[in-house]
C-alpha cells in the first residue's frame, strides 16, 4: 500500500512539473524576423542551389506577419499572411507538447515542427523541400 502511494505521488509530482512547463511555453508568439532572416542567409551559403532564392525570400519574410498561440491545454492554432497577398490569410490549427527543452508542434497532414526554447524565443526547423525555408525563430508577443 505504502509503494502505491508514494507511485500516486511521484505520479502528481510529474503531472505538475509538465504542467509548469507547459504554463511558461505557452503564449501568443509571432515572427522574428530579423533571426529569421539570419538563419535564410546562412541557409544560402550551407546550400548553394537554394541560394538563388535568397533574395526572393528576404522580400517574402518582409511581408509575412505570422501569430501563433500555444495554449495550455496543449492545442496551437496560428495565423500567417502577406501584407500585399489578396487569399488572405492561412489558419492552421494542431497541437504541441514540451520535451525536455524543446516543443513538438504538430499539423495533421504535415511534417511535425521541432523548436528549441531559446528564452522567449522557439527557432523552429521543419523539414522542406528548400533548404531556405527550413528555420525560423519565433518570439513570445
Amino acid at each position: 500500500m505504502r509503494i502505491s502511494c508514494l507511485a500516486a505521488f511521484g505520479i502528481v509530482c510529474l503531472g505538475l512539473g509538465a504542467s509548469a512547463c507547459r504554463t511558461a511555453i505557452a503564449g501568443h508568439y509571432e515572427l522574428d524576423l530579423e533571426q529569421t532572416k539570419a538563419c535564410v542567409a546562412k541557409a544560402a551559403l550551407d546550400n548553394p542551389d537554394d541560394a538563388a532564392m535568397k533574395d526572393q525570400t528576404l522580400e517574402m519574410l518582409e511581408k509575412t506577419t505570422v501569430d501563433v498561440v500555444l495554449e495550455e491545454t496543449g492545442k496551437m492554432h496560428s495565423t500567417s499572411a502577406l501584407t500585399d497577398s489578396a487569399p488572405g490569410p492561412q489558419h492552421s490549427a494542431g497541437s504541441w507538447r514540451a520535451e525536455d527543452q524543446r516543443v513538438l508542434i504538430s499539423i495533421e497532414g504535415e511534417a511535425d515542427t521541432l523548436c528549441a526554447i531559446d528564452g522567449r524565443r522557439l527557432r523552429c526547423k521543419k523539414p522542406k523541400p528548400m533548404q531556405l525555408f527550413t528555420n525560423y525563430v519565433l518570439v513570445r508577443k
